[in-house]
């Protein structure tokens, strides 16, 4: 039993084994409307068919099948099968498999009654072959616990509420909730929600636009939009030119401006240049008032000019303005007493008087008048002089005639200007000689001056002293000055340098040699030895530049040569180069470079011209400084290397080889050169091998071993030349 027990206990992971399972439909058995499981009569001796292999059959009688199921669909009890066992299943009955294993029944039962009830409305307990089993039922009204969705029914097997969603009131504008009791629709922060319409905020009602969704003030009802109007007496005055007017179609106030009502200054205008316009802000009115102009003076009046709104003076009658002042009518000119204020005849000038008596304060005039033109003018009295101009000296030498203007008499008297003789008279001009005027040869002294690197001189000599004809002196403040002329030329490094009034100027060298020797200093003075014999040195060049031997030194001089003088064997130094196969070599001399040593660096070498010593049978190397250079023999062979350099030495197989001198020796041998196929040699097996060579005796096939009359090169038989 234990066996086979376990036999049914793995095929019930396949198919639900306990008696339950006559339900689902195992086995391929099917139940009637009462739920008792109906089978075929056992006609086979081993008891009925059951579930996937099982077999109804009695407790007492084990091995005596049962023969078939009577109406009720009980097993008979009995050995033979013809007593009828009650409907109902008792305890003798059980289940079997084919092997003989029993499940047991939790709850027997013949109708549903017998079984007990279930707490779970949406689960019934049936009578199901015997068993009380449970199955889900539907439509059966349940409570889920929540009372907002509403009433609830049994759905398979649970209890499913009415309305899924709950509390959704269908609107977008509320959020819905259930407190456990009831639920609440809540209106959502920029809507309204009035009566049965969601509203977004500023939404109006359709005909009056004072009332629109203001979700601030209510979200349940419409709010008045503040300042909206619904006819003009809606609309307030805020100004006193402000003509209210109501927008009934967006419910907003237009303030309109009442026709000729001012609000500002700019307002106003009378397109008078002369008023300054205003606006009374009180009333809205617009007043002008006159611009006012100042008099500028007491004898002017200004008005204001209406073609540009400038104020302009005039000249009050009875007055004049002359030179920007005042003079009252009648008033005389205090300069010219010929000269009146006559402010009808001219407002800003003087009037003459012509014909008054006048003083022209002239002794030499009488019965002095103004003329028309208001000059005070007299009659001259013959004679009479009014300046030194009027006098003359009548043809005396060196006098001068001069004016008493206090009398009007000329007078004569000596020309301080004028002289007849002496060293310095100008006697054709009678005139005294200028100052400074020479007047003797002999120098009294000389003075001195730069001119760029020329130092000039001129000397001076006794002179005239401008007043007086007949002194001729040595003072300096009259000497006279002799032209300049250059005496000497300061050197290219140096300045001409003044040393003071009267003594000659020196030629003070400029720069300093650090860092220049053997060349040039600063300010252009000279470092190097032959500045001694020019004058041209530094200060400074023996300090700084200073020998006492070595290749480069002066020690006559004591200083270094020039930079670039040659110095050392005329071939101190020599290069090799390759031209080509031309082995060359030149020879160079060394150079000065500001110091002691001669330097036979390459770069400071005085070269000569590379002269070919030697053309190299071989190669030509040299190394790459130049130090050194020579001939290589030339090694190798031209087999298989026509055209190229030799692949067993530094011979060549190149077509210029010949002109070069670089060739192999056997490049004919092996045909290298222009013009030959696979070799041109008589007695070669280049290109012939099997056959008689060219048109030699000797051959290249296999018998010439034999004959011995091979081509010395028969060994390049069977391969490629």
């Amino acid at each position: 039993m234990v066996q086979r027990w376990a036999m049914i206990t793995a095929r019930a992971a396949s198919c639900w084994l306990v008696v339950t399972c006559a339900i689902a439909g195992c086995g391929g058995a099917s139940s009637g409307g009462n739920g008792v499981l109906s089978l075929p009569a056992d006609t086979s001796g081993q008891g009925l068919p059951g579930f996937d292999g099982f077999a109804f059959d009695n407790q007492a009688a084990d091995l005596a099948p049962d023969a078939l199921l009577d109406v009720a669909g009980d097993l008979p009890d009995d050995a033979t099968g013809t007593a009828p066992d009650d409907a109902r299943v008792d305890a003798a009955d059980d289940v079997t498999s084919a092997d003989g294993v029993s499940l047991a029944c939790e709850q027997t039962c013949a109708i549903d009654d017998d079984c007990n009830a279930v707490a779970d409305p949406c689960t019934a307990s049936l009578c199901q072959l015997g068993c009380c089993q449970a199955a889900p039922t539907v439509g059966v009204p349940c409570d889920d616990g929540i009372p907002c969705n509403g009433p609830d029914a049994c759905k398979n097997g649970a209890c499913t509420p009415a309305v899924p969603s709950g509390c959704d009131d269908g609107l977008a504008c509320t959020t819905d909730a259930c407190d456990g009791e009831k639920c609440h629709h809540t209106v959502q922060d920029g809507w309204c929600h009035i009566g049965t319409t969601c509203l977004e905020a500023s939404a109006s009602i359709p005909g009056d636009p004072c009332k629109i969704c203001d979700p601030v003030q209510d979200q349940d009802s419409w709010s008045v939009l503040a300042g909206c109007c619904k006819k003009d007496s809606d609309c307030p005055v805020i100004g006193s030119c402000d003509q209210p007017s109501c927008d009934t179609i967006q419910g907003k106030c237009v303030i309109l401006k009442i026709s000729g009502c001012c609000k500002s200054d700019l307002d106003c205008d009378d397109g008078n240049l002369c008023t300054t316009d205003s606006c009374d802000l009180g009333s809205g009115n617009c007043s002008s008032a006159n611009v006012a102009c100042p008099s500028p003076s007491q004898c002017q009046i200004a008005t204001c000019d209406p073609t540009d709104g400038q104020c302009k003076p005039d000249v009050l009658p009875g007055w004049c303005l002359i030179d920007s002042q005042c003079f009252g009518g009648g008033n005389p000119n205090p300069s010219n007493a010929c000269q009146i204020c006559i402010s009808a005849n001219k407002a800003t000038d003087w009037s003459s008087t012509p014909g008054t008596a006048c003083d022209d304060k002239n002794p030499c005039t009488f019965s002095d008048i103004c003329t028309s033109a208001g000059i005070c003018k007299g009659t001259s009295q013959p004679g009479c002089c009014q300046s030194d101009a009027d006098c003359s000296n009548n043809g005396i030498a060196c006098k001068v005639g001069q004016c008493n203007t206090a009398v009007g008499l000329c007078t004569l008297s000596d020309d301080p200007t004028c002289c007849t003789a002496g060293v310095c008279c100008v006697v054709a001009d009678q005139v005294i000689a200028p100052a400074g005027t020479s007047c003797g040869s002999t120098v009294i002294g000389s003075d001195y001056q730069c001119s760029g690197a020329d130092i000039q001189q001129h000397d001076f000599t006794p002179g005239c002293n401008g007043t007086s004809p007949t002194v001729c002196t040595n003072a300096l403040s009259s000497a006279s000055a002799g032209p300049w002329s250059t005496i000497n030329t300061c050197p290219a490094n140096t300045l001409c340098t003044p040393q003071g009034s009267g003594i000659v100027p020196s030629c003070v060298v400029q720069g300093s040699c650090a860092n220049a020797c053997g060349g040039t200093g600063s300010q252009g003075c000279a470092c190097s030895a032959d500045c001694v014999a020019g004058g041209t040195c530094c200060t400074d060049a023996t300090s700084v530049c200073g020998c006492t031997s070595g290749a480069c030194c002066d020690t006559g001089a004591g200083i270094v040569l020039a930079t670039g003088t040659p110095c050392g064997a005329p071939a101190a130094v020599v290069q090799w180069q390759c031209a080509g196969n031309a082995l060359q070599q030149r020879t160079g001399q060394g150079k000065c470079i500001g110091s002691t040593t001669c330097s036979t660096t390459a770069s400071d070498v005085f070269w000569g011209g590379w002269q070919t010593t030697q053309t190299c049978p071989g190669t030509c190397t040299a190394a790459a400084d130049g130090s050194s250079g020579s001939c290589q023999a030339l090694t190798g062979s031209c087999y298989a290397s026509c055209g190229v350099q030799s692949s067993s030495g530094n011979c060549s197989c190149k077509a210029n080889c010949k002109a070069a001198g670089t060739c192999c020796t056997d490049y004919d041998y092996y045909g290298c050169d222009y013009g030959q196929v696979c070799g041109i040699q008589s007695n070669t097996c280049a290109g012939a091998c099997g056959t008689q060579s060219g048109s030699s005796s000797c051959y290249c096939d296999d018998f010439c071993n034999t004959a011995g009359d091979c081509c010395p090169d028969k060994f390049l038989c069977g391969c490629s030349p």
